[in-house]
């Protein structure tokens, strides 16, 4: 019972550490993007009826420089792991942030789209601010095949319930948290 009990054991630990070993092979880096997205001109919002107004906003394409970072810790496409935002925020730049808040919006979702890809929810923010710049709570999802596309973009679905100061341009910044195992 002794000889077959050890080989056993033996078999089930090293199916074990095998595991482990990979783990300990995952290295994580963040990956930083940013885009631009139009705010409405009084043109395209005449007004605001009760209740507020919903109005989408998109952003250009994006490159996603994936490659590039890719090589720069020894890794590509087919060893990631998975991908996550870990932040967006967004920061009005035009017209300067001393005149103008975000108190215009009290719903803004973040959808992302890539080529080849449906279109999801990646980040939300509840409630007007008057600041000039907010924070956005992000989706807990694995993002992998948006990030690998050679670009994405991004629109945003916001509730207007009051008019814009004026026109002007919001600065979305992003953080991706991937995970990648050279071993595998």
């Amino acid at each position: 019972m002794k000889k077959i009990l050890f080989p056993v054991i033996a078999v089930v630990v090293m199916f074990a550490s095998c595991d482990k070993i990979k783990k300990l092979g995952n290295v994580t880096f963040n990956v930083p993007l940013s885009g631009t997205a139009a705010v409405p001109s009084h043109d395209s919002l005449p007004s605001i009826p009760t209740g507020g107004i919903y109005k989408d906003i998109s952003t250009p394409k994006v490159a996603t420089t994936a490659s590039q970072q890719f090589s720069t810790y020894n890794t590509n496409a087919s060893l990631l792991q998975s991908v996550k935002m870990t932040a967006l925020s967004a920061n009005l730049v035009n017209p300067p942030a001393t005149s103008s808040h975000f108190n215009f919006a009290d719903t803004i979702r973040i959808y992302m789209n890539a080529t080849g890809q449906s279109e999801i929810l990646v980040a939300y923010k509840y409630g007007s601010s008057s600041a000039d710049s907010m924070t956005f709570t992000t989706v807990d999802q694995d993002l992998k095949p948006y990030f690998i596309a050679d670009s994405i973009s991004m629109r945003v679905n916001a509730h207007f319930i009051s008019l814009p100061d004026s026109s002007g341009t919001v600065q979305l910044n992003t953080n991706f948290q991937i995970v990648a195992n050279p071993l595998n």
